[in-house]
């Protein structure tokens, strides 16, 4: 007897609950408020393409195992990183900052850059990053500031000699407390370090097409 009305003092709580949840949305995973996705705006285009401009495919980056997530990674000690609560990149960030610096370059006139390899373009060059540092940083609660450094590294996509390597760093304060605040200040440190990268991209580019121009007018014909 005692079973019974336990099993039915259970359906009727069971019940209760679902005609009760009827009236709202069901609430799936970890409660409280979406986190905000945020993105990175590349450079805006700055004329028509070059005819014939070289193709150089901007690898996906390296990046440590805690920069490389979908979190927003705030530093707050050597030894320790914490992550924006309700906020997050839309992709991981090798990828974000992949696609941020291909389409940033793409939309230089010297160089028709891409992200993707499987694009039926003819890569003659590659670019390659080792990520160090792309984070937000704050030690004794003072303001949160941007730090992004990068290794970069150009190699001639069919030798795969390297043109060229360097390191490249910029930091930027974040102009108040939110997420908002603190991912513009990611977009403007992104826009920074990339256009200062593209010039010495399309320099040591332009060298190594001429240096090919000369070599091929004075090889002698066969």
């Amino acid at each position: 007897m005692n079973i019974v009305k336990t099993t039915l003092a259970l359906v009727v709580l069971v019940s209760a609950i679902s005609i009760a949840g009827c009236s709202s949305l069901v609430s799936l995973g970890p409660s409280g408020p979406a986190p905000s996705v945020f993105t990175l705006e590349p450079l805006s285009r700055q004329g028509t393409p070059e005819p014939g401009a070289p193709v150089l495919f901007v690898e996906e980056p390296q990046v440590s195992g805690a920069l490389d997530s979908m979190r927003i990674a705030v530093k707050r000690s050597p030894v320790r990183y914490e992550y924006l609560p309700q906020a997050r990149w839309e992709e991981r960030t090798s990828r974000l900052i992949q696609r941020h610096v291909a389409r940033s370059l793409d939309n230089r006139t010297a160089l028709n850059a891409v992200g993707d390899v499987n694009i039926d373009l003819p890569l003659l060059y590659r670019l390659r990053l080792d990520v160090r540092k792309f984070e937000a940083e704050s030690h004794n609660d003072d303001p949160l500031s941007i730090e992004i450094v990068w290794v970069a590294i150009l190699m001639d996509a069919m030798s795969s000699d390297v043109l060229d390597t360097r390191a490249f760093s910029v930091q930027d304060q974040v102009n108040g407390d939110s997420s908002d605040a603190t991912a513009l200040a990611f977009n403007n440190a992104m826009n920074a370090i990339v256009t200062e990268m593209a010039g010495w991209a399309e320099q040591k580019i332009a060298d190594r097409e001429k240096q090919s121009a000369e070599n091929a007018r004075i090889s002698p014909v066969q």
